[in-house]
């Protein structure tokens, strides 16, 4: 079984953790393992900042295009 450290044991986790946590220890009817519940939470953060890294990398390409696109509008203007 694993033990908490005294102020840990009174730390307040969201729902969705608390409940994650829950259905994985009734489950398996083992002890919570705070090693695997760490390398969850990397992963969901890992996965989290992978989306955001590519949705920024889009963005940015979708203004640059834009950007190319409205000057060659310009210069034909010109030209």
């Amino acid at each position: 079984m694993a033990t908490l450290p005294a102020d840990f044991q009174y730390t307040r986790w969201s729902d969705s953790i608390e409940r994650s946590v829950m259905n994985q220890v009734l489950s398996n009817g083992e002890a919570v393992s705070m090693k695997d519940i760490g390398g969850t939470m990397l992963k969901s953060c890992k996965k989290i900042g992978h989306a955001l890294g590519n949705a920024i990398c889009k963005m940015a390409e979708a203004l640059y295009e834009a950007r190319a696109k409205e000057a060659r509008r310009l210069i034909s203007n010109y030209y």
